[in-house]
């Protein structure tokens, strides 16, 4: 069955979610939740422009992908959850409070529909939802919002790059993620704002002088 088949085999309406960022040293995490338009041949639509897991396409695709999505009348809903309170509240309360603001900006206006998330891990939410493992290759609704976060994620981290304080650490390419370059201008710069300190990486720098104070960008 196709992506497509998959989410209209749900009670209708669905709403996909999926996020990005969880991985990453630095910025912020990044929750989305699509609703597809209710109309079949514009989910069919998508589905034909190649809608998939995010990870799976270049990004001039997801970024085809994204003005599909955007064009075809789909609700998209985003949460952002700042470095500043990743470090503060601890990575499993922000993915928590990711979903539940994702949740409640859907629930908002529609009603009584199945909330699909991506992945084994059931938030500590009060929704009803259901988890579908490699959800992004298998829903379209949870591709879709996968394409929504990883885009919204990636914009953020490339408007960063045009402050002076962030500019030696790659973002434009690494987004964040600690590859060797990007742990490589932490030891050359020392740790910025946007930098989470309470991951393994940073470790090092908790108690060091160069370990910055107040609130990041988006605290």
């Amino acid at each position: 069955p196709s992506l497509l088949d998959f989410d209209l085999s749900m009670p209708q309406p669905l709403l996909g979610i999926d996020e990005v960022g969880l991985g990453c040293v630095a910025g912020p995490i990044v929750g989305a939740g699509v609703i597809l338009p209710d109309d079949y041949v514009l989910q069919q639509l998508l589905l034909e422009c190649g809608i998939k897991d995010s990870k799976r396409l270049s990004p001039s695709k997801r970024e085809a992908a994204l003005e599909a999505i955007m064009s075809s009348g789909a609700a998209f809903f985003i949460s952002v959850i700042p470095a500043v309170d990743i470090d503060r509240l601890g990575l499993p309360v922000c993915i928590d409070r990711m979903y539940r603001e994702v949740i409640t900006q859907a629930l908002s206006d529609r009603r009584g529909q199945t909330i699909l998330l991506d992945g084994t891990r059931e938030p500590n939410t009060p929704y009803n939802l259901k988890t579908v493992v490699k959800g992004d290759d298998r829903s379209l609704s949870i591709a879709a919002a996968s394409i929504v976060a990883k885009q919204h994620r990636d914009r953020v981290m490339v408007k960063f790059c045009e402050q002076d304080e962030f500019r030696g650490y790659g973002w434009s390419k690494n987004k964040g993620y600690p590859t060797a370059d990007h742990v490589a201008s932490i030891k050359r710069l020392g740790p910025s704002s946007q930098h989470r300190m309470s991951t393994k990486t940073l470790s090092s720098y908790r108690s060091s002088s160069t370990t910055p104070g107040g609130k990041g960008l988006l605290g």
